[in-house]
């Protein structure tokens, strides 16, 4: 299989894709796709139909809300959960996720996302100079 593609068959019609650069494929609900992760060909599932998303010009997937999508965590593709689905929010210029109201949410500070405790749970509070958080009671009084 050197320069000959291994190719399967999608919807009666022959494709290929390449996996460690051997002709291969995968298939997600009878269709056969691929994408790119780590410059090679790889594949992931969207919708039922495989597809990527590309993350610093490679393309890589991950879970959202029952569907591959992508976001970036310390410069790699990865995902995080908000409100119950797996979604992204950013920090330091990189995503990242904290937890708000029991679920994995952001905040910013200093216009980066970024997250303290309120009320025992993750939440958000604005720091002028420096990257820190308070504990506010129920009363909303700092403590």
């Amino acid at each position: 299989m050197d320069s000959v593609e291994d190719c399967c068959v999608v919807d009666s019609v022959e494709d290929c894709c390449v996996v460690d650069g051997v002709g291969d494929c995968c298939v997600v609900d009878s269709i056969e796709y691929c994408c790119v992760i780590d410059s090679a060909e790889f594949c992931c599932a969207v919708n039922t139909v495989d597809d990527c998303w590309v993350m610093d010009s490679v393309k890589i997937c991950c879970v959202v809300d029952s569907v591959e999508d992508c976001c970036v965590v310390d410069g790699v593709g990865d995902c995080c959960v908000v409100d119950g689905v797996e979604d992204c929010c950013v920090v330091n210029s990189e995503e990242h996720c904290c937890v708000v109201d029991s679920v994995e949410d952001c905040c910013v500070v200093n216009s980066e996302e970024h997250c303290c405790v309120v009320d025992s749970v993750e939440d958000c509070c604005v720091v002028v100079r420096e990257e820190d958080c308070c504990v506010v009671n129920s009363l909303g009084n700092a403590v």
